[in-house]
């Protein structure tokens, strides 16, 4: 076992190196495009419409009432953190799970200025679009012209 181990890792060319990187980059700006497009755009309408828990609302009345914000907002999840339920904890159907058709949210006027600069900016998708087609051009240059430099150098 250890043999095959060490024998992968003396395997690795600069190819992979490459492409490996180029792919976490892009994972990373997927994140971020996810957390800015789709995240900010809840947080971005709590913020102009449920500051405070007597202005709190549901989703519905802001009209983000998906699976995916459903998803983000149960409860110890991180946008939890400036996202807010009225009571202190999601409401409970009789089957025991969360009720987010009763459920009222709003942002602390505390987390607010901190949630604004977290998620104020909206990505654009001609932006996500731009930075993946010059991840994988970078790497493609990357690709044929790290080889010859580190043969240059050594």
């Amino acid at each position: 076992m250890i043999a095959l181990t060490t024998e992968i890792s003396h395997n690795i060319t600069t190819g992979m190196l490459v492409w490996g990187v180029c792919i976490g980059a892009i994972l990373a700006f997927t994140v971020y495009f996810f957390q800015m497009r789709i995240l900010g755009a809840l947080v971005r309408a709590l913020l102009s419409q449920a500051r405070g828990e007597e202005n709190a609302k549901t989703l519905d009345e802001i009209g983000k009432n998906h699976f995916v914000y459903r998803f983000f907002l149960r409860e110890k999840s991180p946008l939890r953190k400036y996202v807010f339920v009225v009571g202190g904890v999601l409401p409970q159907n009789s089957e025991a799970e969360a009720d987010f058709s009763l459920a009222r949210f709003y942002i602390d006027e505390d987390k607010a200025s901190i949630a604004e600069i977290r998620y104020s900016k909206e990505t654009k998708i001609w932006v996500y679009v731009v930075a993946i087609l010059t991840f994988l051009a970078v790497g493609a240059i990357m690709y044929f012209v790290l080889p010859w430099l580190l043969n240059f150098i050594g």
